[in-house]
């Protein structure tokens, strides 16, 4: 149970880290799409890394599933707004538009069947946790398409500016690139026990990494 408990509370702090500093840094500039989209992006986490929290403190099958799909809901728009706040960050949202557009329908389609069996069919025990979910066949296109693909055409573009900038501009990317690829490599160390893979998210906290970096 203690070790259950640690894991919960990765969650609480990752859910508090990224909702203070997205908020923080969005009352700063509230009409600059750079902070409103990293405020979304934040949000996103928070929603995600807040029901982490909670399910991983649920006693019943029932309660831990309905925690397990809200907390999808995070995961399922964390891959299109950090691609959304990368793409305003370095001036080229407005190059990309058919680009987001896309991964916001991806987005909706995966939030339309997030409560169904279609993409967390169950939870049940997976080392040592009671309550672990299982994928359903939807689960997979999210995770091999849109969390893997959008992610993974952000950070193309941040190491291309990074390459290209100087002065305080490179230092600045190169702290996003190190925070947010810290934060999304402890974040999918959640995923192997998806598949059956014994190998607990031990890097979970890490997510807070790209608050803290920040």
């Amino acid at each position: 149970m203690a070790i259950m408990n640690i894991f919960a509370l990765s969650g609480l702090i990752n859910g508090i880290l990224s909702l203070t500093l997205g908020t923080l840094v969005y009352l700063r500039q509230r009409k600059n799409p750079v902070t409103q989209t990293f405020f979304l992006f934040n949000a996103v986490v928070a929603i995600w890394a807040l029901s982490y929290w909670q399910w991983l403190n649920q006693e019943t099958s029932e309660a831990a599933l309905f925690w397990t799909r809200l907390l999808t809901i995070g995961s399922i728009f964390i891959p299109i707004t950090f691609l959304h706040w990368v793409l305003t960050l370095l001036d080229k949202a407005k190059f990309k538009q058919h680009l987001l557009i896309f991964g916001y329908l991806v987005a909706a389609f995966f939030l339309l069947v997030s409560f169904s069996d279609h993409f967390v069919s169950s939870v049940g025990p997976a080392f040592g946790f009671p309550f672990w979910p299982k994928p359903g066949l939807f689960y997979h296109f999210f995770l091999f398409g849109s969390f893997l693909g959008f992610p993974t055409l952000a950070f193309i573009e941040l190491f291309r500016s990074f390459r290209a900038a100087t002065g305080q501009r490179r230092l600045q990317l190169k702290f996003v690139i190190i925070g947010t690829l810290i934060g999304f490599v402890g974040g999918s160390t959640n995923f192997p026990l998806w598949y059956g893979i014994p190998f607990p998210p031990i890097a979970n906290i890490l997510v807070s990494a790209y608050p803290v970096v920040f």
